[in-house]
């Protein structure tokens, strides 16, 4: 007999399809942060450094979302306090 609440295993399904996604999300950006290194240090493209930056910041926030899946996600001890 399983001790782990049904909605619990709901939540861990869930929490994979977004750490997939988020994965999916970070290699793309990270790909793509690369090729507008190169852009911006052998083409000399200027428009591909403002680029780069938005792609880390884009990254960022794709890791703050999958945390965020956590604090909302189970109910537990600091679920719902501004930390």
């Amino acid at each position: 007999m399983s001790t782990t609440p049904v909605n619990a295993d709901a939540e861990l399904v869930a929490l994979k399809a977004r750490f997939a996604t988020l994965i999916a999300f970070e290699g793309a950006a990270a790909v793509l942060a690369f090729a507008t290194l190169v852009g911006y240090f052998a083409a000399h493209l200027a428009w591909c450094l403002p680029l780069f930056g938005a792609l880390l910041v884009v990254a960022v926030a794709a890791q703050i979302w999958f945390i965020a899946a956590f604090r909302q996600g189970s109910g537990g001890r600091d679920a719902g306090k501004g930390l």
